[in-house]
């Protein structure tokens, strides 16, 4: 695996950071200002003063006195937005040197705090709503050095660090000094805050306190502005910065007064906190009430339809999977040396010693290169090229994979002739049920049918969504019995082989903790109710006809659920053991416009979700001990994807079944631009007397409007009603169907309810002004009404009620796009150094790391998209998307693509954050290291320019090409990254320094 320089297209630091902006330039000798900027709270607290204190030589916050004869802080002061955020400006003398935000309640309540607790922060104070912040509270952050354009978020977290930071402890116990117990006020340092704003992040597991934002959790379905890592984080940490509501309720205090609480703790305990019990203030507390606040106001905006970011989901697990490794009565062990703070603060030079080993070892990635250095090799070496992944581990699973691929292509005939024989056996279960039949494995008084060693019945979906009040059902199951189906099928070499392959349910568990059985079926969905399955048929294939059957329905749609199927198979002495999990559902769509015109279009079927899994175990190769327990362990891989597609119920592929072309392709011959002729008639009707709605005895209310019907010949009848200001209300449109009856008779079907407008407008000015818009079909895409118009551009209508028959135009397409796909590989490989692993427990037997692959995807259309994809060696655990441990090598890259409203300008954003554990360049004992490396592109769609980006690189078509990185160390600006020749990409850093990216 390769990477272009462009993925190093961006910012890195050390941590997982945010990204903060360019600082200003100017040619002329006025010193331009200086800010920094950030977050109140949990990106809730409003109209809220914060002040930019320096630190003076005495490590105190800088104080003057002022006319009043009051000492107060020294230092600008900015007002928090309606959105929490500040923008504070920053003496240019005061650039570099550590500085303490203060943020503080404003008089009269004017600051206030929303509440993020579902369940409401106190009796007077309710779920989303604004409370004046107590005038006592005071939140702080501290940084050791402020530099320009600097983010510096406040909240409590950042209140504890500087806390901490500004507390010494003295020895009270008599022992000379040798275990200082005691917190007394000490002074604010670079060195202490940095240490205390680490010391702080460690403990909570929050990359940067100061930097990363703290997403509100009641504001989750807005849009962030983060790529997928980036949200997992805010997201995590807002939940954290929100927890003191939950908690502050809970023990029947002010935020403030717990707040003011856990420092005692902290401080206390010299900057340690229990785990999980032995106080209020426990790690798990916090965590749980986090993980409560976040999760609850999940299911509330879920619960009103909005979408929330899949990022909520991965951070709730975050926030889990710490919980589980709190142990009770134990305090935390936090520790942070003076050489971590050194190397925080020495920003430009451990940028450019990690960018330059990174680099490396991204570039020759899987060990490639010739003189790649050996496994073991030490990671200071300069005699070999260094990669990411140790080479022997590659070729061992290379190795693997490629014996793998042999088995699975022999066991391909055979699971392709089992899903034949399933799917003819249904067909003949159906026809025996409708027409009875002689076919000797049918059972009529069971009605099923026994296929090899399992046996078809069919039943009505018992769900209620699919079932009538009169017993009728508009879904059937086959069901699929516990047995094994044995089937022979040729092998490609011309030699018949026989295969067994196991059906049987799946046990889950429900919410209740109750034993689920889930046993396998195919579903057949209808567009009408039967009180039996009926005759059923699809198109040939082929000619993309109907059989001639009077009595056959065709499908609307189909699931296929088989939660286990194993298949043991062996090729060429090689034994393998397939698992599966399959869940399939289909939908149909048809041309009901062709149909309306006499012509054939039959039911084709789109995937709307999938989810497969597919778990290959070897044979045993050797064994270990374990635990306690003797195992027997061979290579073992595992397989998952679960995708759900967009547009599958609107999109007519040019195929009976799904196939993988059929996605992000405009129908044939369905082209924008497309002139139907006829396709629409329309009548406009004055003063006519509507049902509007009922009073409160239910008697119907009639109101008087004008509207225009609109007949898509062959579809349906849509009406827009226009009511003028009345006694009944104000002036408003609504939309109805409207079903035509025998003789002609229109009849309202179904409204929408009542958008109020501003003042009285007419039928004309509707038209006019585009309120009809685009008209929706099925199968061919959004159609626009080609009305008459005269001079001016304005439509002609008639107006004696009277239809018209228009043309209509296909301005928007349909294509199949993918809403969701998920697809996840582990693997768990094992090696055997002997002749025999199997006989005993062997040291030369033993588990090689553990490796895994996690990809999303969502990609509604061609040119708009975004993907992350996850890849870890030898990793413990996941943290987020990223897989993490002490001697992980771990990636995580997300990548967004899309054009702008104009169409004119295409963008770029992505994030590639690397992990790496046991990183010995700058600690002997070896440490965790991370970086994000991020990068924003945009460029004009229509040019003839150098190619820009990434994704369009072989396509010279692009103007204006904007492609800058920025070298970011908390927020902090140390270079930016440019291609400054075709294909070659330097990191240029502040003080001169440069990186130059990729191969050499």
């Amino acid at each position: 695996m390769k990477f272009s320089p462009l993925f190093v297209m961006a910012s890195v630091g050390f941590v997982l950071v945010g990204c903060s902006g360019n600082s200003s330039s100017s040619s002329q000798k006025v010193e331009p200002n200086k800010f920094v900027n950030g977050y109140v709270g949990a990106s809730n607290i409003h109209n809220a003063v914060i002040q930019a204190v320096p630190i003076d030589s005495q490590g105190q916050t800088t104080t003057e006195i002022n006319d009043d004869y009051k000492e107060v802080y020294v230092g600008d002061k900015a007002t928090s937005t309606s959105k929490a955020y500040y923008s504070v400006e920053i003496d240019s003398d005061y650039v570099g040197k550590a500085m303490t935000l203060i943020a503080l309640p404003k008089d009269s309540s004017e600051t206030t705090v929303r509440c993020q607790v579902v369940s409401g922060c106190a009796s007077d104070w309710a779920y989303l709503a604004e409370k004046a912040l107590p005038d006592d509270a005071e939140l702080r952050a501290s940084v050791g050095a402020a530099e320009d354009n600097m983010r510096i978020n406040v909240n409590w977290l950042t209140h504890l660090a500087s806390a901490f930071a500004y507390t010494s402890y003295i020895d009270t116990s008599g022992s000379e000094g040798e275990s200082p117990s005691t917190a007394r006020t000490g002074i604010y340092s670079p060195f202490t805050i940095e240490r205390a704003n680490l010391w702080i992040g460690s403990m909570f597991d929050v990359s940067d306190i100061i930097s990363v934002t703290a997403l509100e959790p009641a504001k989750l379905n807005e849009d962030s502005g983060l790529d997928s890592a980036q949200e997992v984080e805010a997201a995590f940490y807002g939940a954290l910065a929100s927890a003191s509501q939950s908690l502050a309720k809970k023990a029947g205090v002010t935020e403030s007064e717990w707040v003011y609480g856990l420092v005692s703790e902290l401080l206390q305990r010299q900057g340690q906190l229990y785990q999980k019990g032995g106080s209020d203030y426990s790690l798990d507390a916090i965590y749980a009430a986090a993980y409560d606040i976040l999760k609850n106001n999940r299911d509330y905006l879920k619960s009103r339809s909005y979408k929330v970011p899949s990022s909520v989901d991965t951070a709730l697990d975050r926030i889990a999977n710490l919980r589980a490794g709190l142990v009770d009565g134990q305090l935390t062990n936090v520790n942070v040396t003076s050489e971590t703070v050194e190397k925080w603060l020495d920003r430009i030079n451990y940028a450019k010693t990690f960018v330059e080993d990174l680099n490396e070892r991204l570039v020759n990635y899987k060990g490639d290169d010739p003189d790649t250095c050996a496994s073991g090799t030490d990671q200071s070496a300069t005699d070999c090229v260094h990669s990411f992944i140790d080479p022997a581990y590659v070729a061992k699973t290379v190795e693997y994979y490629d014996a793998l691929n042999v088995v699975y292509k022999g066991a391909a005939p055979a699971l392709n002739q089992a899903m034949n024989e399933l799917r003819d056996a249904s067909l003949a279960l159906i026809t025996c049920i409708n027409s009875g039949c002689a076919d000797g494995r049918y059972n009529a008084a069971q009605q099923s049918l026994i296929l090899s060693g399992i046996t078809l019945t069919v039943a009505g979906t018992e769900e209620d969504s699919v079932k009538t009040d009169d017993g009728k059902f508009y879904a059937f199951d086959i069901a699929i019995s516990s047995g094994i189906l044995s089937t022979t099928y040729n092998d490609g070499a011309g030699t018949v082989q026989s295969v067994s392959i196991e059906f049987a349910p799946l046990v889950t568990q429900n919410d209740y903790g109750e034993d689920v059985e889930n046993s396998p079926f195919m579903r057949i969905v209808y567009s009408e109710p039967y009180s039996r399955i009926p005759l059923t048929y699809v198109a040939d294939s082929q000619t993309d006809t109907l059989p001639v059957c009077s009595e056959c329905v065709e499908p609307l749609g189909f699931n296929f659920f088989w939660p286990y199927v194993s298949v043991p198979v062996t090729v060429s002495d090689t034994t393998q053991t397939f698992d599966l999990y399959v869940d399939v559902s289909l939908i149909g769509v048809r041309d009901d416009l062709t149909i309306a015109g006499g012509g054939n279009s039959p039911y084709h079927y789109n995937l709307t979700d999938v989810s497969l899994s597919v778990l290959a175990q070897g044979e045993g190769e050797g064994k270990l001990t374990e635990s306690g327990e003797t195992l027997t362990l061979g290579d073992k891989s595992e397989a998952t994807l679960t995708a759900t597609s967009a547009n599958a119920a609107n999109y007519y592929s040019d195929s009976l079944w799904p196939e993988a072309d059929d996605f992000f392709r405009v129908r044939e011959g369905y082209e924008a631009g497309l002139i139907e002729n006829g396709l629409f008639s329309y009548r406009v009707v004055y003063a006519a007397s509507v049902l509007y709605g009922t009073d409160a005895s239910d008697n119907d209310v009639y109101r008087t409007a004008d509207y225009i019907e609109v007949n898509i010949n062959g579809y349906g009848i849509n009406r827009l009603e226009l009511f003028s200001s009345d006694d009944l209300g104000n002036p408003g449109v609504r939309k109805c169907s409207v079903n035509e009856l025998a003789g002609g008779v229109r009849e309202t079907d179904t409204c929408t309810t009542v958008v109020e407008l501003d003042e009285n407008m007419t039928i004309q000015q509707l038209v006019d002004e585009d309120y009809l818009g685009l008209f929706s079909i099925p199968s061919r895409g959004a159609y626009r009404i080609l009305f008459n118009t005269d001079s001016a551009g304005k439509a002609v209508l008639r107006t004696d009620g009277t239809d018209e028959t228009l043309n209509g135009e296909l301005e928007a397409v349909f294509t199949q796009g993918i809403t969701d796909l998920n697809l996840r590989v582990g693997q768990e490989l094992v090696e055997c150094s002997a002749a025999d692993c199997l006989s005993s427990v062997s040291s030369s037997f033993s588990r090689l790391p553990l490796a895994i692959v996690d990809m999303n995807l969502s990609r509604e259309t061609k040119d708009e998209w975004e993907v992350g994809i996850s890849a870890g060696y030898d990793y413990e655990y996941t943290v987020g998307p990223i897989p993490t441990g002490s001697s992980a090598q771990s990636l995580y890259l997300a990548y967004a693509v899309g054009i702008d409203d104009s169409g004119s300008v295409a963008y770029e954003v992505s994030d590639l954050a690397i992990y790496r554990g046991g990183v010995t360049l700058f600690a002997e004992e070896g440490e965790a290291l991370g970086a994000m490396i991020s990068g924003d592109v945009n460029y004009g769609v229509d040019g003839t320019d150098q190619p820009c980006g990434i994704i369009n690189r072989d396509q010279s078509n692009a103007s204006d090409c904007r492609a800058v990185g920025y070298v970011n160390y908390r927020g902090y600006l140390v270079g930016v990254i440019r291609e400054e020749r075709d294909g070659v990409y330097v990191v240029r850093f502040s003080d001169g320094q440069f990186v130059i990216l990729g191969a050499n």
